[in-house]
């Protein structure tokens, strides 16, 4: 079997998606195939429940522990609600049936919420490999890109919890990056402190490397931080855009959700991905979410699709399956593979307050010295305050993941729903970008608000 990586070099500045640290954490179960002309159709899906995805390989160890397959995860303390435990609205499956229809390139999509009066649930359209594959079935793994930033900011919001940081605590103190000396770490996590997207030299590093036999590599801090540094534009200091005023507007970056993942290191004594395993992974028993690279890597892990735009032509090849690109550092680990089942426990999990994982005071606390952007959505403390795109209030985080896929993962705060949205297209590929997946969650707002 062949394992191929999709990389796209399309990132808009409303939601520059699934670049950080996914980056070549990503693997695609049998190569990058093309997109489907005949559109998402129903896959007559009749599972009743998530199973266990299994591996495919033995994977890597990161310095937190990876995962060991042969050893089951410890049970969290917060409850897990099993999807399907009631069956998916027959009248809301065609609502979104007829929407994935307007997008023919999506060859299939998953889709999960929960409700408080139906429990959790979710569905399959599709397929899982372009026109002639299986159908898409309901428990399929997806690289979810950028969704993954939730679960950094989520483990700032646990530490600022437990009072071992604080949101008007300077950058500078714990990273070393005299650049950004001024900034505070709500600088940092509402995309305010003028740092560089990840841009090409990055890539180029990579596929530098992917092409001498020099991967997988982990990708250390330094490492990453002087990428930064490359990938700045002319006149640009460490990073920083040239002229910049600190904190005066949003300016989207990869990079922040790596120096937030240093800054919780210095703090707790311990790596970030041991951190967001224990804390996050395990408490919140999400069993079938991984860390791209240093977990096995799931059976259930679906094709992606979408071409190489002139990123570099490197990323379009197929590797074997013993070789796992890691672009992703011991200090800021965090690139994830999860199920539409996982994702919408963990959006229910991080902003419902009555589940308890986090305080009421904690998840209002987003919107402070949120900056708006565009009108779409409004950022504060790093969860994403989306409002545009007929999506309504909802907490959460859009992905584009680097296998091919993309998603959206997120809790309406109007009617108490959280949605997970996972589709096998890249969403710079989909029509109007994300549209798809903001149409479907626009469905169940007025689905359960009528």
């Amino acid at each position: 079997m062949k394992l191929a990586m999709c990389v796209v070099a399309r990132n808009t500045d409303r939601e520059r998606t699934g670049i950080l640290l996914s980056v070549l954490g990503a693997l695609v179960a049998a190569g990058c195939g093309s997109p489907s002309p005949g559109g998402a159709v129903e896959s007559g899906v009749v599972d009743t429940g998530v199973v266990d995805s299994g591996v495919v390989d033995s994977g890597t160890s990161d310095n937190g522990g990876g995962a060991d397959a042969s050893e089951p995860r410890p049970t969290g303390a917060y409850p897990y609600l099993p999807c399907n435990n009631v069956a998916f609205p027959g009248d809301l499956r065609d609502l979104i049936q007829a929407k994935l229809n307007e997008y023919p390139d999506v060859p299939g999509a998953v889709v999960a919420f929960h409700h408080p009066d139906h429990g959790n649930v979710l569905t399959a359209f599709g397929t899982k490999d372009g026109a002639n594959g299986p159908a898409m079935p309901v428990d399929a793994v997806f690289d979810i890109g950028s969704v993954h930033k939730l679960f950094k900011w989520v483990m700032l919001e646990k530490l600022n919890e437990a009072g071992l940081l604080a949101y008007d605590d300077l950058v500078s103190k714990t990273t070393g990056r005299p650049a950004i000396a001024g900034a505070t770490l709500l600088n940092l996590t509402n995309h305010s402190t003028g740092m560089v997207d990840i841009g090409q030299n990055f890539y180029d590093d990579v596929v530098k490397r992917w092409q001498s036999g020099g991967l997988p590599h982990e990708y250390t801090y330094d490492e990453m931080m002087n990428l930064l540094d490359t990938d700045a534009s002319a006149g640009a200091s460490h990073g920083i855009v040239s002229g910049f005023v600190l904190g005066s507007h949003h300016r989207y970056s990869s990079y922040g959700p790596l120096v937030a993942t240093k800054i919780a290191e210095a703090v707790t004594g311990k790596s970030a991905l041991s951190y967001m395993r224990e804390r996050i992974l395990i408490d919140l028993n999400l069993t079938n979410t991984s860390f791209i690279g240093f977990d096995p890597t799931p059976a259930a892990l679906v094709m992606g699709h979408g071409s190489d735009d002139g990123m570099s032509a490197g990323f379009a090849k197929t590797l074997p399956p013993g070789e796992i690109p890691r672009a992703v550092s011991s200090g800021a680990g965090g690139a994830l593979f999860s199920t539409a089942c996982d994702m919408a426990n963990f959006a229910r999990d991080i902003s419902d307050p009555t589940v308890g994982y986090l305080a009421a005071t904690t998840i209002g606390a987003r919107t402070a010295a949120a900056i708006d952007v565009g009108g779409v959505y409004s950022v504060g403390r790093g969860v994403f305050n989306y409002h545009g795109f007929g999506a309504g209030a909802f907490w959460g985080h859009s992905g584009d993941g680097m296998s091919g896929h993309s998603s959206f993962v997120g809790y309406n705060r109007t009617i108490g729903v959280s949605a997970a949205v996972h589709a096998n297209l890249r969403g710079s590929y989909i029509k109007n970008d994300f549209g798809l997946h903001f149409e479907i969650l626009g469905i169940f707002e007025k689905y359960f608000a009528r």
